[in-house]
């Protein structure tokens, strides 16, 4: 099965940390990126990104986020596992997960 763990960071999160705790924190993501099954995706911030919504029918697109939240989504994972308890093991070694963000795990629809 595949897990798609969804990275929702919190807004200006590494702010209070020193160099060496966010160098510990990007050591971590690295430790991750390393991981066999485990494939990472960082997006841009969120004020690149574009949102599109229909409305009447017709296309408006905005530089607005998609929602007023707290948190952004940073980026994801895909996992290969048939072990549910291991996507949440893995996403619990993320570290938006304690700095204020959150992380969201969901399986995939396999099709075949």
């Amino acid at each position: 099965m595949r897990y798609a763990l969804f990275v929702y960071d919190a807004a200006n999160a590494l702010d209070p940390l020193t160099t060496e705790q966010r160098q510990m924190v990007y050591d971590e993501y690295v430790a991750l990126a390393e991981m066999p099954g485990l494939v990472g995706h960082r997006l841009q911030p969120p004020d690149t990104a574009t949102t599109l919504r229909i409305t009447d029918g017709r296309r408006v697109v905005t530089t607005q986020p998609a929602d007023g939240a707290k948190q952004h989504l940073a980026g994801f994972y895909l996992l290969d596992t048939d072990n549910a308890d291991q996507a949440l093991e893995i996403a619990a070694r993320i570290p938006a997960a304690r700095l204020g963000g959150a992380i969201h795990v969901q399986a995939l629809v396999t099709e075949r």
